[in-house]
């Protein structure tokens, strides 16, 4: 009886410290984290998309949304996706005129990283009509309404999907 007892109590501390938050940290070294320095006045919800390849459609099923609360100053938004999964969309903000500047991107995975800067993201990004293209070199959007929609998204071009998962993958880190 004693020894089910001390199996039972084992197996609930295990399932417990697996769960733990702040275990997630040690996990996510095997994820792709997804770092956004941006700077947005007004409150907003940002969504990230991805998917495994290029066949296969966005959803909401792999997906995160973070609430971005507004700042003068340039802040960090980090999405984490499971795997090595750099086929990314992003949706930022429903608020129509709203600018939003995106500093720099960062994905990170296991040790390496791969930075995209602000000059840089008009070069690997596609936006969707929903995005006016306020100042190209400072990567300053914002979201537009046409037809009573708005849905301003940024996603990763092909070329520069094999290109991140060269650089993920190898030894050396992009910086």
């Amino acid at each position: 009886m004693k020894n089910r007892i001390f199996i039972v109590i084992a197996l609930v501390l295990f399932v417990s410290c697996k769960n733990d938050p702040l275990n997630k940290e040690a996990s996510d070294i095997f994820d792709l984290r997804i770092i956004f320095e941006i700077k947005i006045k007004e409150k907003d919800q940002f969504q990230i998309y991805y998917s495994e390849s290029l066949d296969q459609k966005f959803d909401n099923k792999r997906s995160f949304i973070s609430e971005v609360k507004p700042s003068n100053d340039f802040q960090f938004l980090k999405f984490v996706v499971p795997g090595l999964n750099p086929y990314l969309r992003f949706d930022f903000g429903s608020k129509e005129n709203q600018e939003i500047t995106i500093k720099k991107i960062t994905l990170k995975y296991k040790d390496r990283s791969y930075d995209i800067n602000q000059t840089d993201i008009t070069k690997i990004f596609e936006s969707s009509p929903w995005v006016e293209i306020v100042d190209e070199e400072h990567a300053v959007y914002k979201p537009k309404k046409i037809k009573d929609k708005i849905d301003p998204r940024l996603v990763i071009k092909k070329k520069y999907v094999e290109e991140i998962l060269l650089i993920l993958n190898s030894k050396k880190t992009k910086s």
